[in-house]
């Protein structure tokens, strides 16, 4: 649930009837090169659900891939980082940069969130849903949660959208409600983007010969 600013009313994102559940089944046990070319056809007509379900299941299943995408994500954890005003910054730009680091550096688990959004560099994004909270006059994120990339779709010209239980078409993400990181790993369509769209096909052959072998 997010609050939003200037009065604006609760806003909750859908939560799969909080079975808990990110991931139907695991696709992976039955991929099929077959199976494997529909579903990333289905991502590239905008319904990526099956093709980031698979995705998630296969960085949990495979040891090597899972080591190499994290090494990739907690690189990002050894570097120092700050916010900085402008070039030639006025005193009210600079007192606001300084704000935003103090509410940066409030915001708690700032690894976890940094880690939350590395998760890109597989799927090709990574959105996390903020939720407001009112205090001493003025809105602040009080926490950012990480939703799974198969709660969304993209629509025919490349813009993310969220499915709801009543418009599985895709809503547009509310401006104030989310904070969205894109990892470009190649040009086009951003369906094809992220690193598993070749670590896939890299899984599936490798455990789809296993299977052959002990059939």
């Amino acid at each position: 649930m997010s609050l939003g600013p200037r009065g604006v009313g609760p806003r909750i994102a859908w939560t799969k009837a909080a079975t808990g559940r990110v991931i139907a089944e695991h696709p992976s046990n039955f991929i099929t090169p077959q199976k494997m070319r529909a579903l990333f056809e289905d991502a590239e007509r905008g319904d990526i659900t099956a093709q980031h379900e698979l995705f998630a299941d296969i960085e949990e299943r495979d040891s090597d891939i899972a080591a190499n995408l994290g090494t990739r994500k907690r690189a990002l954890l050894t570097l120092d980082w700050r916010i900085t005003p402008p070039r030639n910054a006025t005193p009210a730009e600079e007192k606001m940069a300084e704000a935003a680091y103090e509410l940066m550096e409030g915001l708690g688990e700032f690894d976890d969130l940094v880690i939350d959004l590395m998760d890109a560099v597989g799927h090709g994004f990574a959105a996390l849903e903020i939720e407001w909270a009112f205090s001493d006059g003025l809105f602040t994120p009080q926490a950012l949660t990480h939703r799974p990339q198969s709660w969304f779709k993209w629509s025919d010209d490349d813009e993310l959208l969220l499915k709801t239980p009543g418009n599985q078409q895709g809503e547009p993400l509310w401006p104030l409600g989310w904070l969205v990181h894109y990892h470009k790993s190649r040009s086009g369509q951003q369906a094809r983007n992220g690193l598993f769209r070749t670590l896939a096909w890299l899984y599936m052959f490798k455990h789809y010969e296993i299977g052959r072998a002990h059939v």
